[in-house]
């Protein structure tokens, strides 16, 4: 499936919420409500670029394990909003309740198991 073609199968509508940054959850997109803030304004047209390529199925696909690769680099003015915002430090938990359930995220999940195995790794050579 191509997934750039089919526009029917991303999120359309934002919800503000009070943890993480953004995710895309129940098809649709959730952010994190400082990110209405005018200071942030340029933070959010990217981070709701990026979060518009997601299924809104919540399908892990290597597609959304690709999208997030590509989009991950360093922006000041998100590490500036993480670092003052202790509840976007949420984004970055494996686990989420939301809504009376518990939603794993599996993204990040592969991504801490990736980082511990490097790690071990690195200290099997040392």
């Amino acid at each position: 499936m191509d997934h750039k073609k089919d526009e029917t199968l991303r999120p359309q509508s934002i919800r503000w919420v009070n943890w993480g940054i953004a995710n895309v959850l129940n098809g649709k997109i959730y952010m994190h409500e400082k990110l209405q803030d005018k200071e942030y304004d340029y933070i959010r047209e990217k981070i709701l670029e990026h979060e518009k390529t997601h299924d809104i199925e919540n399908k892990y696909t290597l597609w959304d394990m690709m999208q997030d690769a590509k989009h991950t680099k360093i922006d000041l003015d998100l590490v500036y909003f993480i670092i003052t915002t202790p509840s976007s430090w949420l984004q970055f938990s494996p686990l989420i309740y939301f809504e009376k359930q518990l939603i794993i995220d599996r993204q990040t999940l592969y991504l801490y198991g990736l980082m511990a195995f490097a790690v071990m790794i690195g200290w099997i050579m040392l």
